[in-house]
């Protein structure tokens, strides 16, 4: 299996390069971390990868000083090739297909939240109410969600008046995203639902 992981210039993605090694191990695999404004459609389809992974980073995804070719890469090659968005790759896939974000009430940095799901596709085998570990300051809009994406996880914030969108999926395409950070330990079923993203067909 060949791996793209497309670097936000964010401290968690050898974290994330890590746990899909681990996952890995014992097989064949190969894993490219590239920074996101140095890759584009054309180099992923000329490296014939198995699997693109967006990594959390700073900023908003709106902006390419923050995203790079991470966009472009979504409406394109991810249609064709399984795609997992965490954190700031997530609200980059709200973006892509037309959702919005808004700035949460409280930002959480380091915050544990526990999530409902829709134990499906990337939730295969993952408990109810699992804590996750949460780095945002922006969110996806949840009434905001159109036709394209399809809303797999909440958790409900005491500051807020609406669940909060953890978790989405193209209904289209094999593309996936997460708010929450898979690769912290604090984080419970990380590693089974990166799994599971690396088992979709």
């Amino acid at each position: 299996m060949k791996i793209l992981i497309i670097d936000n210039y964010d401290s968690f993605t050898y974290n994330l390069y890590q746990l899909v090694g681990s996952i890995l191990n014992e097989t064949n695999f190969e894993i490219d971390v590239i920074r996101n404004n140095l890759v584009d459609c054309t180099m992923i389809y000329n490296k014939n990868y198995d699997r693109i992974i967006i990594s959390p980073g700073p900023g908003n995804p709106k902006s390419t000083n923050y995203f790079g070719n991470c966009l472009d890469i979504i409406q394109n090659a991810s249609k064709v090739i399984p795609t997992l968005g965490v954190c700031l790759g997530m609200q980059g896939i709200a973006i892509a297909f037309g959702c919005d974000l808004t700035k949460s009430n409280i930002p959480v940095h380091g915050k544990q939240s526990s999530i409902t799901h829709n134990e499906e596709d990337l939730f295969i085998n993952v408990p109810q109410n699992i804590s996750v570990m949460r780095y945002h300051s922006l969110k996806v809009i949840h009434r905001n969600c159109n036709q394209n994406l399809e809303v797999t996880a909440t958790c409900m914030d005491s500051n807020e008046e609406e669940e909060t969108v953890m978790a989405i999926k193209h209904k289209s395409y094999p593309i996936y995203g997460i708010q929450f950070h898979p690769e912290s330990f604090a984080t419970e079923a990380g590693k089974q639902i990166v799994s599971n993203f690396l088992d979709v067909n």
